[in-house]
């Protein structure tokens, strides 16, 4: 066989066509694929920025949601990212042939940074809420996540600019009296108003005055 054909196994995974692949996943199904599944889906493996929903940190550990569709999920129910099967009926991967996986130190994450445990974390979070349609991309809400503002992180918006800070010994402008008097000034009560003094007159001091309006002109300076 060439080394193109041939599975090859390392002490984490095994190799062919090119591929890492888990070491529990069946032999026979790597040699045996239909067209246009598993390492030839780029759902299940990916194709430059679209990240495989098969893998994890650059190893193959199943199929694609769709692919396990094509294969009448004889070979587990399909994986929608981050390591997380489709939540749909069908015996699992774990189950068939993966076991137990330590999620943690298995797989390249120096080459596969998107894989880390807290987002896998976030998406189990993800479908625990929804019904996850496997037409859908799986990493809009990791996306939308990512953009969810840290309570504990000020927002430099909401920081009180110093020159907004009102000093309480500068008087504001705007409480000055429309009149102009200043704020001690003497206004008046109704009852202070009397009859204008000039002889014969009898018109109301409204005005604060001793005089009427007309008076009030020739009398106060």
């Amino acid at each position: 066989m060439s080394a193109i054909t041939e599975i090859k196994y390392c002490p984490d995974y095994k190799t062919f066509g090119g591929f890492k692949y888990h070491l529990n996943f069946p032999d026979e199904w790597i040699t045996t694929e239909l067209s246009e599944t598993g390492r030839q889906c780029w759902n299940c493996v990916g194709n430059g920025e679209n990240k495989g929903y098969g893998m994890w940190r650059g190893v193959i550990i199943g199929y694609c949601s769709n692919c396990a569709t094509d294969y009448n999920m004889t070979r587990g129910r399909g994986f929608i990212g981050y390591g997380i099967e489709h939540n749909c009926d069908g015996p699992s991967a774990f189950d068939l042939y993966l076991g137990d996986i330590d999620w943690t130190n298995y797989g390249d994450l120096e080459a596969n940074p998107e894989d880390t445990l807290e987002k896998r974390i976030m998406f189990l979070e993800y479908i625990n809420i929804y019904v996850v349609d496997p037409h859908e991309d799986p990493y809009d809400y990791i996306e939308c996540q990512d953009d969810v503002e840290d309570p504990d992180v000020e927002d430099p918006d909401d920081v009180e600019d110093p020159d907004d800070v009102e000093d309480p010994d500068v008087e504001d402008p705007d409480d000055e009296d429309p009149d102009g008097y200043p704020e001690d000034h003497y206004y008046p009560e109704e009852d202070d108003f009397g009859t204008c003094i000039h002889i014969g007159c009898g018109e109301g001091t409204d005005t604060g005055s001793s005089y009427c309006v007309k008076h009030r002109r020739k009398y106060d300076p």
